[in-house]
């Protein structure tokens, strides 16, 4: 039977007068499918790492181990350097060393960074990254709202930086302009 559809759908196919319909319809279901997968992909932030921490928009760009830190900084009361020894980051002094990624890099950037509490180390102009230190993790979701900042993360000892090419570059802090 089922043979006996499918030789009918394929001369309906064939027959270039019947065929206009059945193909109308066939890329309107594709098109609906299409939409439907795309409004799926588009309620994925909701179910990301992130929202167990935080359903701030700006979250999005803060990586989930400073979120975690945050999140028990904020909750238990845990002191900073405590709480950032536990899961690995490393702190100076008082404070959690970040790299901040931006879309671009100019004076007028790092200034917009340069907040209070907010310790520049470091400016990147080639790799578009600026280093600083925080005392507050209150500051990760100012800094997150800065249209230019694409992600915030913990330093992690050196930066490699791979390029689109495939090559690696290392850049050791300081490698090319300071900031106070």
């Amino acid at each position: 039977m089922t043979h006996l559809h499918a030789s009918r759908l394929t001369r309906l196919m064939l027959n270039s007068h019947a065929s206009t319909g059945i193909r109308t319809v066939l890329l309107a279901a594709v098109l609906c499918l299409v939409l439907i997968a795309l409004n799926a992909c588009r309620s994925q932030p909701e179910l990301s790492k992130s929202a167990r921490y935080s359903s701030a928009p700006e979250a999005q760009k803060i990586t989930v181990n400073l979120l975690r830190l945050d999140h028990q900084v904020r909750t238990r009361g845990t002191p900073l350097p405590t709480a950032a020894a536990a899961i690995g980051i490393g702190t100076i002094g008082n404070g959690v060393p970040l790299e901040i990624f931006t879309t671009k890099i100019n004076s007028a950037v790092v200034k917009k960074l340069n907040l209070p509490g907010v310790r520049v180390r470091h400016v990147s102009m080639p790799y578009q990254r600026v280093s600083v230190v925080i005392e507050d993790l209150a500051l990760l979701f100012p800094l997150a709202r800065i249209r230019e900042v694409r992600m915030i993360s913990p330093v992690y000892g050196a930066t490699t930086h791979i390029t689109a090419q495939g090559g690696l570059n290392i850049e050791p802090l300081g490698g090319d302009s300071h900031a106070s």
